[in-house]
């Protein structure tokens, strides 16, 4: 880890929005703690509010058996599920199916989970969908004697075909689907009404026991004011976690009889949650116990199914993203003064979708006449992105101007002025740039400035996401809207009240909410910077334990990295190479130090020490790395990590597991190649933080002391580089300069070398003995 270096602002800025600069000497804006929640519940506290409106202004009639108040009632959900970004019943039903079951590869399994988000929804199969699939499916697997693959194109669309037949058996037809829709609307809306009623009858019988109500008459239950029970009851615990003080309501004497009861009620019309929006009922089913079975429901789950198995199995492979990058000739990097041309090649796209494709070109062949030439032109006309780096010669500017008019994303770094900024279709020059075109750019400039592979890599993709086509890796972590807000609050009240009074965590917030949501960097430095206890509670409420965000992030497959097979001339086994993570613990006070590392979030920090060691138990073994911290403020601190590790299934591969400010980061790591004397080591890793939603890579270059490997073991290193798909020259320089008093020291009772041994001689020199 090391720390990041700061750098001018290389973005074009020329008839372009400035971008933030991110440097380490950069000061940050502050803000006061109004205006960080404003920030983190915005956009959140519109939607809520819109939905309080039209609940406000609606007239609605607790009247299940009259048509005219259900479809007043449906009319006013779907208008509050449209203006909240809510999931209708279809749409939720259709998500299910997709979320749970993407990973499935065979269609039993797969029927089988719809059968059980059929049972945990409520839904009933009222016309026999669901055996006629399994029927469907028996017929199919008969036809092609073997299980049914969802990877088998041709077998499924025998099997999508079966469905369509059954479809027709059972009289549902493509063109009457929005018919079920509402009719399923309706029904949910009755069945709503029908416990509202059941709820406000139950509220007043129990209120008229009571002696002071007992001359009462009771009211027609048609006539209760529901606007104040729907408002007070929805709204109440989202209103007290924002604003710490109830709100101020209606106190006639009618509806205290029923807000007495209705407040306490918390079992049909419980406040918002990680998976209900507004109203717990608006997406549930099952109404205290009771299923709604009928037509309407089953048909969507067919058309759910059909959907579903369709754009699994039968739509085409998108087609590839096109990237072309321009660079100017002989033009060096701040990449230890690697040419642009090597940098802009080595981005390593494909890691993420095979179906990136990047060329690039230098500006000498845009003088010429030849082939060249013309095969640029050609695939300008093609292209989806156009990065143009380091190029000023007017000649090429013009040529440049000329050939891509029509070229809908171009982005320039180190170039002319002349040269101009385009975002989907619109040039930074002309008209009003949109929000997310500022925010992309800002994320890009930001990134650019880091001056690190990686981030090149993450500025191409910023721009894919938001132009082209969603990157899965970068999925979007901000707040999901009522869905978020709901679970932060029905579960972690106390945490984010206690997050918000402490000054580290609130700085910690109000630091990451600048940061651009999918930029890693920015994050881990505003984590790193602003620990503390309230914002580890914090972050284990809301993202580990109830991933009120609801992501998934995966371990990346690629890169694909060999382990070492041998040390010293004999075959690897796991105690060996846990030997060689161990390494000069015992001997020093630690087990190596960090020299240069790879990855621009996690492998800059100062003065990496590695602390490898066998625990109490027969197969504990454990990682902690020390490091310090430069702050956002620029204090010096140090930080601890404590991980989990288990042996993989091959010699020198292993699992490590941490827990890191409150979110757990699984990582897969691999010993490279150690040298024979243990001068030397280089360990990568991938790893994912799961509710995080953030997937990375990296690896670190390691040594008794902190120097860099002789010169003689060169030839060697860069081999073991090249295994990992990393070239020199990404490496960052970790400080080792300023690193007294470490936090060093593991438990007592922990085990070191189990078959190497590190002896000193008597002249001093260290010998490795196995």
């Amino acid at each position: 880890m090391a720390s990041k270096q700061g750098h001018l602002v290389v973005l074009q800025q020329h008839n372009a929005i400035p971008v933030r600069a991110f440097a380490k000497e950069a000061a940050r804006p502050t803000f006061k703690g109004d205006e960080m929640l404003k920030g983190v519940f915005t956009e959140i506290k519109n939607k809520f509010q819109a939905a309080v409106d039209i609940l406000r202004k609606e007239k609605i009639t607790l009247d299940p058996e009259d048509p005219a108040a259900v479809k007043q009632y449906a009319n006013v959900m779907k208008t509050i599920r449209q203006k909240a970004d809510m999931f209708s019943e279809s749409q939720r039903i259709k998500y299910d199916i997709e979320n749970e079951t993407k990973d499935i590869p065979d269609a039993r399994a797969y029927l089988l989970k719809l059968k059980d988000i059929r049972t945990r929804r409520g839904l009933t199969d009222e016309l026999g969908a669901e055996a006629m699939m399994f029927e469907a499916l028996e017929k199919v697997e008969k036809d092609i004697k073997k299980p049914l693959l969802r990877s088998d194109k041709k077998g499924m669309d025998l099997l999508v075909a079966e469905f369509e037949k059954g479809n027709k058996k059972l009289g549902i037809r493509k063109e009457d689907l929005p018919k079920y829709e509402e009719k399923l609307d309706l029904s949910i809306a009755k069945a709503q009404l029908d416990e509202l009623k059941s709820d406000a009858l139950e509220a007043m019988e129990s209120q008229k026991k009571k002696e002071e109500f007992k001359d009462e008459a009771m009211p027609d239950v048609k006539s209760l004011d529901i606007h104040v029970y729907k408002l007070y009851t929805v709204t109440w615990p989202i209103a007290m976690s924002i604003s710490l003080k109830p709100p101020s309501l209606p106190g006639t004497r009618a509806s205290s009889l029923l807000l007495s009861r209705f407040v306490t009620r918390r079992t049909a019309f419980s406040p918002v949650n990680s998976r209900r929006k507004l109203h717990p009922s608006i997406d549930d089913t099952s109404f205290s116990g009771r299923r709604v079975g009928f037509r309407a429901r089953t048909s969507i789950t067919v058309r759910s199914v059909l959907e579903t198995a369709k754009s699994t199995m039968s739509e085409e492979p998108e087609p590839p993203v096109r990237l072309v990058a321009i660079v100017g000739k002989g033009e060096v990097s701040p990449l230890k003064s690697t040419s642009w041309d090597e940098v802009m090649l080595h981005t390593r796209l494909k890691w993420v979708d095979e179906g990136y494709e990047m060329l690039v070109f230098d500006d000498e062949i845009l003088s010429s006449n030849d082939q060249r030439a013309m095969n640029l032109k050609q695939e300008l006309d093609q292209t989806d992105i156009l990065v143009v780096v380091a190029v000023n010669n007017p000649e090429s500017v013009k040529w440049i101007q000329s050939n891509s008019k029509y070229i809908k994303n171009i982005i320039c770094f180190e170039s002319s002025p002349d040269l101009m900024n385009r975002l989907g279709g619109i040039d930074f020059g002309i008209g009003k740039k949109d929000k997310e075109a500022k925010e992309v750019v800002k994320t890009v400039g930001d990134a650019w400035e880091r001056r690190n592979s990686d981030d090149i890599r993450f500025c191409l993709l910023v721009i894919i996401n938001a132009y082209i086509r969603p990157v899965p890796v970068l999925q979007n972590l901000r707040s999901k809207g009522f869905s978020t807000l709901g679970c932060m609050v029905k579960n972690c009240g106390p945490q984010i009240l206690n997050c918000l009074l402490d000054p580290n965590c609130r700085k910690a917030l109000q630091c990451l909410n600048q940061c651009s949501p999918v930029d890693q960097v920015c994050s881990y430095r505003c984590i790193a910077s602003y620990e503390s206890p309230h914002f580890e509670a914090f972050s284990l409420c809301v993202l580990q334990k109830h991933n009120c965000l609801e992501l998934d992030a995966k371990i990346p497959e690629k890169p694909y990295v060999p382990p070492m097979t041998s040390f010293r001339g004999k075959e690897l086994c796991h105690e060996t190479a846990e030997d060689l993570f161990v390494g000069w613990l015992g001997d020093l006070d630690w087990s190596w130090r960090v020299v240069a590392g790879q990855n621009p979030a996690y492998d800059q920090f100062p003065c990496q020490y590695q602390l490898f060691y066998r625990g109490k138990g027969k197969s504990s073994f454990w990682y902690e790395p020390v490091f310090q911290v430069r702050t956002l403020e620029g204090k010096l601190v140090w930080r601890r990590r404590r991980y989990s590790v288990k042996r993989g299934k091959t010699p020198a591969t292993f699992r490590f597991s941490v827990l890191d400010n409150g979110v757990v980061s699984n990582e897969f790591w691999t010993i490279v190649d150690v040298s024979d004397d243990l001068s030397w080591g280089l360990f990568h890793y991938n790893g994912a933080a799961r509710v995080a939603g953030q997937s990375y890579t990296g690896a670190v270059l390691v040594t008794p002391d902190g120097s860099y490997p002789a010169e003689k073991e060169k030839e060697r290193l860069q081999s073991a580089l090249e295994k990992c798909g990393i070239k020199e020259w990404e490496l960052f320089a970790v400080d080792n300069c300023s690193c007294e008093n470490p936090p060093l020291g593991i438990p007592e009772g922990s085990r070191l070398h189990s078959r190497i041994s590190i002896i000193k001689e008597p002249d001093s020199v260290q010998r490795i003995e196995m």
